[in-house]
């Protein structure tokens, strides 16, 4: 099988292999890099010496290969994003909190009457000073700024908000207004217009008021929630290849940051409200409360809405990565926004506090996965990386999120993750999945996955379950992703490879062992016309007329006789040849269109039926065996024609000569590949790919199961590229081609 990919992939596991043209045409966000300034400060921090500056203001010193070689490159390894922050960008500061410069840690209680706070200002009772008002609100500041006011030993620690975009509206006005510019969208009247922002406003200032009311609960400076702590959009730094008319080129530059700010924080508060349903994919409305008893829901209510937050995509990573020391507080809205006041009086809003385990009973429907990724994070039982990448990414793509790009998933298990590529919204779902897994520790998991046998052929690549019930962690791959060719494809390097006949069922070799029966039966067989040949020459040269009797009478009658009894038992003596055991055969893969029964192909390939060709007994979903009471042997049955992932495509035969076995199987196209990339219980998973010649790509059609003795007389693959199914390819490039076709390109 002679195949070879010399073309260049999107994304490569080793950089070195990367088109450098590519690599100049940015593929992610890029942003002003550190000035001439700065660069020169940083070389005199680290080298400090006049010879390593005369370099680099010769242009022949790189920084990053200098600190490599330092083993301080850590941080130019997570430089440009989703790089990791020790402190969130921004917080929301209390503006009643002040650390006391002579109490490290400790709240100073005052009077705050500063001009540049934003928010809510109502008076009340101090702790500290009952004569004392103190001034409620926020503002946004750089915790950065917060450390270098008041010292290093001010604290910076801050609540997490977390919501759903379900059920509150915060888009701003500006937002808003943007949303009636979508066009063949009916337009709304101006008072509709002004209902939702009026509903947005009270949302964004009930969410504030609960971040606030959280950290004056928790004796924290500060709390955390998005729509206010997120700095402005970026420039996207690329063009969208599918962008519709209302997608921007631009990006929020903390998006992805998220999961860290969750970790970083001191404790989680979860704010719950009524629903909105978006009417013509825009405009929000408020469900109403429904069973509602004085204006506050009722059990039944809140463990509705409680998972309808569960069912979002970017809240499962925050229960994940938030703190364990403190119970989750869980804040439900009346059906009438409170009051500022209304949040003064200690005797509302207090908090359902729930211990992050138990939210897998509460708030998510597979509860389960749910609670053993939370057991994982709390410490109590740790999962393998394969194992936490295969449940979260599951659990993930189960979970529903606004305006959907692709890669969103990946794109929120790459928070749970230590090593994080480079977000590009060009990339496919898959893509974006393969550049994960290739970037992080996760056990060849793309590898696996391609070995994997889906239950049903249009089972979808996320799904991660086996037609054999094998989980995926029990494969063993035997060959390496080198790299991401685009959406659906990679580059494969070193599986096993063969190619699969489909002309014609021709004579196979074979070796036999000798014995002295088998050779003399041979001898007089080919030999059988030479002993005919003189025994008739020797008695026709004898005298037609003598005294006595020639001996060369006897002699002829011999040769002749023999020639009788070998003619005779000549049927014998064939199948004695025949017959015995191979002790080796010239390894082929013959394939065959629809059913055929074994005896006919062993006719064709041997010459005889011996009943040496044997139908495998579990290599495909179709195959079946019993056991065998008196040998205690399995024995193979003849297979089925439908089976587990062959409900549909037309049934093909695969023999093996090497092994003498025939597999039955279902596929869409005659497969023209047999390919190696694994093993799993004692026996070798083989990829059997069609093959399209307008991208040179080898597609999966189904996955059998072989014994590991076929690769004595199988070879090494050059890399190829290799797709999971056809119908992953574009249209315009995948193609139909006649097996015959196919098989002469390899």
């Amino acid at each position: 099988m002679r195949y070879r990919d010399w073309g260049y992939t999107r994304s490569a596991r080793n950089p070195q292999e990367n088109d450098g043209d590519e690599v100049a045409r940015s593929t992610r966000p890029q942003f002003d890099p550190p000035n001439d300034a700065s660069l020169e400060g940083k070389v005199e921090e680290i080298l400090g010496t006049s010879k390593d500056m005369e370099k680099y203001k010769e242009g022949q010193f790189n920084l990053q290969q200098e600190k490599a070689a330092r083993g301080d490159h850590y941080d130019d390894r997570f430089y440009n994003l989703p790089s990791r922050h020790l402190r969130p960008r921004l917080l929301c500061f209390r503006s009643d909190y002040i650390p006391d410069p002579h109490r490290p840690g400790r709240e100073l209680e005052h009077s705050a009457a500063d001009g540049t706070s934003a928010g809510p200002s109502t008076a009340g009772p101090s702790t500290a000073d009952q004569s004392n008002t103190r001034q409620q609100g926020y503002r946004v500041r750089s915790p950065d700024e917060w450390v270098k006011e008041y010292g290093q030993d001010a604290s910076t620690e801050y609540v997490f908000v977390s919501y759903s975009r379900e059920q509150f509206t915060v888009a701003t006005d500006e937002q808003i207004d943007s949303w009636w510019k979508v066009p063949d969208k009916e337009p709304y009247s101006t008072e509709e217009k002004r209902s939702i922002k009026d509903q947005a406003k009270d949302d964004r200032q009930h969410l504030i008021e609960h971040g606030e009311l959280a950290a004056r609960a928790a004796g924290v400076p500060a709390f955390w929630i998005d729509f206010l702590c997120l700095p402005p959009n970026q420039p996207l730094g690329y063009k969208l290849s599918n962008k519709v008319k209302e997608d921007k080129e631009e990006w929020i530059e903390d998006v992805y940051r998220i999961c860290d700010v969750s970790r970083a924080a001191h404790s989680m508060i979860i704010v719950l409200g009524p629903p909105n349903i978006q009417r013509d994919g825009k405009k929000p409305e408020r469900i109403p409360l429904g069973n509602m008893s004085f204006n506050t829901a009722d059990d039944e209510t809140k463990t509705r809405w409680l998972r309808q937050w569960g069912k979002r995509l970017w809240t499962l990573p925050e229960l994940l990565l938030c703190p364990t020391e403190h119970r989750i507080a869980i804040y439900y809205l009346d059906s009438n926004s409170p009051k500022p006041e209304k949040l003064e009086n200690p005797l509302y809003g207090q908090p359902e506090k729930l211990a992050k385990r138990n939210f897998a009973i509460r708030a998510y429907e597979d509860g389960q996965v749910v609670r053993e990724l939370v057991d994982h994070y709390e410490g109590s039982l740790i999962l393998t990386p394969l194992e936490l990448v295969t449940k979260a990414f599951e659990c993930l793509w189960r979970r529903d999120t606004n305006l959907p790009r692709n890669g969103d998933q990946s794109y929120a298990l790459m928070g749970l993750l230590r090593r994080r590529p480079d977000v590009n919204y060009n990339d496919s779902a898959f893509e974006a999945f393969a550049r994960l897994s290739l970037a992080n520790d996760s056990n060849l998991l793309l590898e696996r996955l391609m070995c994997m046998l889906p239950k049903k052929r249009e089972q979808q690549w996320h799904v991660m379950v086996d037609a054999w019930d094998v989980n995926l962690w029990d494969i063993e791959p035997t060959c390496q992703v080198a790299g991401i060719v685009d959406s659906r494809t990679v580059l494969l390097d070193g599986a096993f490879g063969a190619t699969i006949q489909w002309h014609a069922l021709k004579p196979v070799s074979y070796v036999k062992r000798k014995n002295f029966w088998r050779e003399a039966g041979k001898f007089g067989l080919r030999l059988t016309p030479g002993w005919f040949i003189i025994g008739v020459v020797t008695i026709a040269s004898l005298p037609k007329s003598s005294n006595y009797v020639n001996p060369g009478v006897g002699i002829g009658g011999f040769f002749l006789g023999v020639t009788l009894i070998l003619i005779l038992t000549s049927p014998y003596l064939f199948l004695t040849l025949y017959k015995g055991k191979f002790w080796r055969t010239q390894a082929c893969f013959f394939g065959i269109e629809g059913p055929v029964e074994l005896p006919t192909i062993e006719k064709m390939l041997f010459g005889f039926d011996h009943g040496r060709l044997k139908w495998s007994t579990n290599g495909s979903m179709l195959s079946h065996h019993r056991l065998n009471t008196t040998t205690k042997k399995c024995v193979p049955l003849l297979p089925s024609d439908t089976g587990i992932g062959n409900e549909h495509g037309r049934l093909f035969t695969i023999v093996d000569t090497y092994t003498m076995t025939a597999t039955r199987f279902r596929a869409e196209r005659p497969p023209v590949a047999v390919l190696i990339c694994g093993r799993e219980g004692g026996m070798q998973r083989a990829i059997l790919c069609s093959y399209d010649w307008r991208t040179n790509t080898f597609c999966r059609e189904t996955v059998l199961r072989m014994k590991t003795i076929i690769l004595e007389r199988m070879f090494r693959v050059d890399r190829f590229r290799f797709a999971l199914s056809r119908d992953a390819l574009p249209e315009h490039q995948a193609a139909e081609v006649s097996p015959i076709f196919e098989s002469s390109l390899l």
